[in-house]
C-alpha cells in the first residue's frame, strides 16, 4: 500500500504508538495482525508510514484505544462476523461501538489478514453480506476485553470454526 492521495495524512510508527497510547506489545499486535495498516517509508524502508484516518478508526472501534481508554471500565462488546451461506463463524472480532463496524471491515482495504479479505471478496462477488452478531457484552477495561476476545477466538478454534482471524493461533 502506497500513498496515493495527497490529502492522506501519514506519521511514523513511533508517532502513531504515541497517538494510539500503546506500549510495544500492542502495537506490533496491530502492525502483525493488519489491524493497522502501514506503507514504507519512501526514502528509508526500514521505517513504517501510518495513515492518520487508520488510526483514528482504531479509536473510534476501540480495537486500540489512547492510554486512558486502556484504563477505563468501558462497554465492550465481542463479536462474530458469520458467512450467511451456512451461518459459520468466520471471524471474532471487539469493539466499544458496534454500530458502523460491519462496515468498517467491509470497507477496509486487503491488508496482512488476506484470509478474512479474500472471504469479504467472495461475499461481495455474490452480492452478500456476513452477518454480525454480538456473542459477549461486558464493562471492563481493554485488556480484559482482549482476554475475552481471546477467549471466544480459542473456543470457537476449539469446536472447529474456519476462523480466519490471524491472531488465531
Amino acid at each position: 500500500m502506497t500513498p496515493t492521495h495527497e490529502d492522506e495524512k501519514y506519521v511514523t510508527y513511533p508517532l502513531a504508538q504515541r497517538l494510539l497510547g500503546v506500549g510495544d506489545t500492542v502495537m506490533s499486535r496491530l502492525i502483525a495482525t493488519g489491524e493497522l495498516p502501514f506503507t514504507e517509508h519512501p526514502f528509508d524502508k526500514r521505517k513504517k508510514l501510518i495513515r492518520i484516518s487508520d488510526i483514528t478508526r482504531l479509536r473510534e472501534t476501540g480495537v486500540a484505544a489512547d492510554a486512558s481508554m486502556h484504563h477505563a471500565i468501558r462497554t465492550w462488546m465481542i463479536y462474530a462476523l458469520i458467512d450467511p451461506r451456512d451461518d459459520t463463524i468466520h471471524y471474532v472480532g471487539r469493539t466499544i461501538r458496534l454500530n458502523g463496524r460491519l462496515q468498517q471491515h467491509l470497507e477496509e482495504e486487503v491488508g496482512l489478514n488476506k484470509k478474512k479479505s479474500q472471504w469479504l471478496q467472495d461475499l461481495k462477488k455474490l452480492h452478500m453480506t456476513p452477518k454480525m452478531e454480538a456473542l459477549e457484552s461486558l464493562e471492563c477495561k481493554a485488556i480484559d476485553a482482549e482476554r475475552r476476545e481471546t477467549y471466544w477466538i480459542q473456543y470457537l478454534l476449539s469446536i472447529g470454526a474456519p476462523l480466519t482471524n490471524i491472531r488465531s493461533a
